[in-house]
């Protein structure tokens, strides 16, 4: 089975494989982008994805910086989710809405619309006391180290 629906292809399969280039993905299909550098309106910069959607950077990784543009992946457990009070932090964060939530053993992966579909695992307790529901809206921050860059699809001489 084949599927360019990624959400699709995980609720059908007990496991998935991710082609880029013709060439299987090094790395899980979870948030992987085509990126570019950006200024965002604060002046920092950001990391646009898939030219939709903005991801503030409060450093930009030596490896983004050098390339400009390129793929990257953004770890689902670095993702953090907030929908009550205020963002841990503020006038950094990104907001978007709630359009998945699945159990996944002792964490919750939560699928988040904010441009392009951005995936954050939560564990169990932490998801209770958000609670965050299908269609709400809610705030992202990323923790250190969240946006990586991805190797290159090296193609056959």
């Amino acid at each position: 089975f084949t599927s360019h629906d990624r959400l699709q292809a995980a609720a059908l399969a007990q496991q998935t494989l991710t082609l880029e280039e013709g060439r299987l993905a090094p790395a899980s299909h979870d948030n992987r982008f085509a990126f570019a550098v950006a200024t965002g309106q604060d002046g920092r910069p950001c990391c646009l994805l898939d030219n939709r959607a903005a991801i503030p950077l409060e450093v930009l990784p030596p490896l983004l910086h050098t390339a400009g543009e390129g793929r990257i992946s953004v770890n689902p457990e670095k993702v953090c989710l907030h929908r009550r009070g205020a963002p841990e932090a503020p006038g950094r964060d990104v907001t978007g809405t709630v359009v998945l939530a699945m159990a996944e053993g002792g964490r919750v992966r939560l699928v988040v619309d904010i441009g392009v579909l951005l995936t954050a695992l939560m564990d169990r307790d932490r998801y209770l006391h958000e609670h965050p529901s299908i269609g709400e809206l809610v705030h992202l921050s990323f923790a250190a180290g969240a946006v990586l860059p991805q190797p290159s699809i090296q193609r056959p001489l």
